[in-house]
């Protein structure tokens, strides 16, 4: 079984979901979360139980895992108590990406955290600002302040998309290299880098850890391939 997990208004989960129905893909939401039933004893997955798309499946028969969920938020667990509102899993199969401390579905990082760790590994940047609001009743004088992040974020950029090893764009091999180190520094297996152009010197953008993996056959079959096993 391939466990696809996401917010309940991702739309791109469920298109995979029925799109790799014969490949036995199922949704996992945090509803799942909340339904009784999840069973953890560490290092026994044959014994370790897991609700996705409300049945009761045993860890170790899923096969791979696409996480797509970057943080539970509190009205999709309106069916668990406080004390409950956690979960772990023994899992060895392929996952995309793991949960680390800061984001479920990989490291939940600000723009400038990306922005300095390119430009750490060499990768040109450009400069980046943010600006602070200021409440009007306690400064009138700065009543006008935007609270905004000003870098590139929002122009046209050319993506380069790292699934395991492989590594798809149209780009220079330099800006594919320089995607790799990145998603190797981040410790992810799927990421997008979002580049100023195709060619070598162009500026890294902005990364992204939930990539729309529908909108490009080859990434989608890659990431199939890669929760197969078959990389």
């Amino acid at each position: 079984m391939l466990v696809i997990t996401a917010h309940q208004q991702d739309q791109v989960a469920y298109a995979l979901v029925s799109r790799w129905a014969t490949s036995d893909a199922s949704l996992l939401t945090c509803t799942d979360l909340s339904t009784s039933g999840w069973r953890y004893y560490q290092g026994s997955p044959a014994n370790s139980r897991a609700i996705v798309s409300g049945q009761e499946v045993a860890i170790e028969s899923i096969t791979g895992v696409l996480n797509r969920l970057t943080c539970v938020f509190e009205p999709e667990l309106a069916g668990i108590i406080a004390r409950d509102r956690s979960y772990a899993a023994d899992l060895t199969c392929p996952v995309l990406n793991h949960a680390t401390s800061t984001g479920l579905a990989g490291p939940y990082w600000p723009p400038e955290r990306w922005i300095a760790m390119a430009a750490r590994i060499g990768i040109p940047v450009r400069p980046v600002q943010r600006r602070a609001a200021f409440p009007a009743s306690r400064f009138p004088e700065r009543s006008g302040a935007e609270a905004r992040l000003i870098s590139a974020t929002s122009e046209t950029s050319v993506p380069v998309t790292i699934v395991g090893k492989r590594c798809f764009g149209a780009v220079d091999e330099t800006l594919a290299r320089q995607a790799r180190l990145l998603a190797e520094m981040a410790s992810v297996e799927l990421l997008t880098v979002h580049f100023s152009g195709p060619e070598r010197g162009a500026c890294f953008l902005r990364a992204d850890l939930r990539p729309d993996i529908s909108a490009d056959s080859e990434v989608e079959q890659a990431v199939l391939a890669y929760l197969q096993g078959n990389e």
